[in-house]
């Protein structure tokens, strides 16, 4: 379980501290061939509103969805990919004090020597001692694209903000398991549950 360190990490940074550690020009998303094809103007739009249109990023192993005003962003080490929703504004108001912004991340984890529901088990009481208060409400079993999923959605309050944050779990080869994490204010869930959804849904083991 190389990585859960790791998504306990981007969890508590992005909780306690928001999204100050990402900016809109961070991104990565314009190849060259990119840049020869997008005047100025365009390429600073999307630095700053994110994707113009729904597209999907190839990384290594997977491919995932970056829907419509979202970054991508530079990842920490051990860290997949992350994108950011830059063009929603934020509804909660401590939120947008600390320039949070909704996003997700992918990492590639190992399960080892346990099972699925070890796993899942042992993640939970990690995230659990690294984010004290945060409560599991909902779990369920999914599958995404012929592959075995697993969902934990989980809420907690930091620095007087309520935020919701879902992990899917999804079933990887061999030991791998691959954890897409979602982070949002409880105010703004409804809006983007739906989208977290479909950037799940997209999730595509190569």
């Amino acid at each position: 379980m190389r990585k859960i360190l790791i998504i306990i990490i981007i969890l508590v940074i992005v909780v306690i501290a928001g999204f100050l550690i990402f900016a809109p020009n961070k991104n990565r998303n314009l190849s060259e061939q990119d840049n020869q094809q997008v005047s100025e103007p365009d390429r600073q739009a999307i630095r700053e509103h994110g994707e113009p249109e729904d597209k999907t990023v190839l990384e290594t192993g997977f491919s995932i969805k970056v829907p419509k005003g979202w970054v991508e962003q530079t990842a920490p080490m051990g860290v997949s990919m992350m994108a950011v929703n830059m063009l929603d504004v934020v509804n909660d108001e401590r939120a947008r004090q600390i320039n949070f912004h909704p996003y997700y991340a992918v990492t590639l984890d190992s399960v080892q020597n346990l099972d699925d529901q070890q796993y899942i088990e042992t993640l939970k009481q990690a995230v659990i001692q690294a984010t004290p208060g945060i409560v599991f409400i909902n779990e369920n079993d999914l599958e995404i694209n012929d592959n075995k999923a697993y969902a934990l959605e989980g809420e907690v309050t930091q620095n007087e903000i309520d935020f919701k944050v879902l992990f899917i779990l999804v079933k990887g080869k061999g030991n791998d398991i691959w954890v897409i994490s979602f982070n949002t204010t409880q105010a703004d869930w409804e809006e983007n549950a739906s989208q977290f959804t479909e950037i799940a849904n997209s999730f595509l083991i190569r």
